[in-house]
């Protein structure tokens, strides 16, 4: 099941005000190596923006950024915690699920459908522990 990211306000305003700004200095002097880097650079942007999302296939959660992918077993996963922090995460909204996996591991991520996402981790997983935070019963899932 693939779970598009959520996207705040203020990450699309800083995307998309990066790529259009970046246009504004070729308006005043035409450079082709300018033009080329910008492109490539808007290119990524826009690359990260639209396939930023979070795939759960199987025993597997694949978090996907642009060009990076990350895998976490499921069953590893101990505890999801709802949080606002804003070190660099996979996710373009202050709205996170911080998930602890493995012994010391975390990543953010920020699911459009949160309570869906969560419910689906925990037909994989109903030991993972759930903060209460996150506005879901556990037991509605078992």
């Amino acid at each position: 099941m693939y779970f598009p990211a959520k996207k705040d306000i203020f990450y699309k305003t800083i995307i998309w005000g990066v790529i259009i700004i970046s246009f504004v200095p070729l308006f005043f002097a035409f450079d082709w190596i300018a033009l080329i880097t910008l492109l490539l650079l808007m290119s990524f942007l826009i690359w990260l923006y639209f396939s930023t999302g979070y795939l759960i296939e199987g025993e597997q959660l694949i978090i996907k950024f642009g060009p990076f992918r990350k895998k976490i077993n499921i069953n590893d996963i101990s505890k999801l915690s709802k949080t606002r922090n804003l070190l660099s995460s996979y996710a373009f909204s202050f709205d996170r699920i911080e998930i602890m996996y493995n012994s010391f591991d975390i990543v953010y991520i920020s699911p459009l459908h949160q309570k869906e996402f969560i419910h689906f981790l925990l037909q994989v997983n109903p030991n993972i522990d759930v903060d209460e935070k996150l506005e879901i019963e556990k037991q509605a899932t078992e």
